[in-house]
């Protein structure tokens, strides 16, 4: 009975190992072929040939849908072919879930992201976009390079949600894209200046000289606009004290 039972269980052992191996041979073979797929795919995209490179990469995403080198690629495949909603879904996939082990390559998807978003003048989108991206690098060290890429887009989005804003009169809304954009971009005079024009709108008439008085203080500012700001400024001052500020 004892040879019995040491054979049974040299029987399993061998089943066991057996069915070890095939997972390591299989799984070694799908690596393999992920592999030597995305070579293709990426000497295509190499070479331009983006409806070529597209089928390959969308397949090797269907086999390994972790492959952020690929949902990269085809994110811009799709882009370089004007197929901006493909391009979109695929790029922003990568920017919310990659992992940051090259940000000059996440840089690029970003800018392609909010370059899209810009044209079809999607501003809320491009503002989430935008801060998504500030936000997942600021979790890196050595990123500040790279955080700067978005101040722009975020500075032109806040001012393009805040002119809609103005332009229906919300302009409790607006002064808070305003500022949010001031935050990026002390420096612009022409924030400054529509920032007072709202604060006057809802009778805020320090807040507005206030603001006015940052529009002139920025430089490069030609006589004829500070001519017109300091009139904006008197407009709202209420007191010699408030022109003293």
């Amino acid at each position: 009975m004892a040879g019995v039972k040491d054979g049974n269980m040299l029987t399993r052992w061998k089943v066991l190992v057996a069915v070890i191996l095939l997972g390591v041979f299989t799984a070694g073979g799908q690596s393999s072929r992920t592999d030597s797929l995305y070579r293709e795919a990426f000497d295509l995209y190499s070479r331009r040939k983006y409806s070529e490179a597209i089928p390959k990469l969308k397949a090797l995403l269907q086999a390994s849908p972790d492959h952020y080198d690929a949902c990269f690629l085809l994110g811009m495949s799709f882009s370089q072919q004007g197929n901006d909603r493909e391009g979109l879904t695929y790029l922003s996939r990568y920017l919310n879930q990659a992992p940051l082990n090259n940000l000059s390559r996440f840089q690029s998807a970003f800018q392609t992201v909010a370059r899209l978003h810009r044209q079809h003048q999607e501003w809320s989108e491009l503002l989430a976009a935008s801060e998504a991206y500030v936000k997942r690098l600021e979790t890196v060290e050595k990123s500040r390079e790279y955080l700067q890429a978005a101040i722009p887009f975020i500075t032109q989005a806040h001012n393009r949600l805040a002119e809609g804003c103005y332009q229906k009169k919300d302009y409790a809304s607006a002064v808070k894209h305003y500022l949010a954009s001031l935050k990026y971009n002390e420096q612009s005079v022409w924030t400054w200046d529509r920032l007072g024009n709202c604060y006057l709108s809802l009778n805020q008439k320090q807040e507005a000289a206030q603001a006015f008085i940052r529009a002139i203080a920025c430089p490069d500012t030609s006589w004829s606009y500070q001519i017109s700001l300091v009139s904006s400024l008197l407009k709202a001052s209420t007191s010699q004290e408030t022109l003293d500020l």
